[in-house]
Parts: structure tokens; C-alpha cells; sequence
């Protein structure tokens, strides 16, 4: 969940973010790809996406009027007031 690609140190950037297909590598068909690893070697990492979705309960909040569509969040920023 919240998983934007994923990055290998192999292969770099397996799904960029705005791939419309996911890919698919089967290592084993490719000898002259085999991977090896030390123990404890970096295999990866995740890079995470940037959707939050905020469920809040009909009349609770008053939204800062600055907000409209496609408008870019910083965390930490005020969306309202409860």
C-alpha cells in the first residue's frame, strides 16, 4: 500500500511512477542476469507514493479556503479547522 515503484540495485527502477503497465522480470529464464547478494546486502527499496486520503465525519471540519482541486499538500500543512 502507498507504494509508488520500486528500485532494485541491479536493475534500478523496476515500475516508474508513471508507468501505465506493470513490469514483469523472471530472473530465472536469464542466466547471464543471476543476482547475488552478500548477506546483509542492500537488495532495495520502496519509494513511496504521495495519495492520502482523509475521511472525516460530514459538518466536522472548515476547510482552509485556499484548497481547490490539484492543489499540492506540504506535510505539516493546515487543511482546516475541527
Amino acid at each position: 500500500m502507498l507504494v509508488g515503484s520500486i528500485q532494485t540495485t541491479w536493475a534500478g527502477t523496476i515500475n516508474p511512477k508513471h508507468a501505465k503497465k506493470s513490469l514483469c522480470i523472471n530472473y530465472n529464464n536469464n542466466p547471464s542476469q543471476n543476482i547475488k547478494l552478500n548477506k546483509g546486502q542492500e537488495m532495495g527499496l520502496f519509494q513511496m507514493g504521495s495519495t492520502v486520503i482523509v475521511l472525516l465525519e460530514n459538518g466536522k471540519i472548515n476547510w482552509d479556503q485556499a484548497l481547490t482541486t490539484n492543489t499540492k499538500i506540504l506535510m505539516g500543512q493546515r487543511l482546516g479547522t475541527l
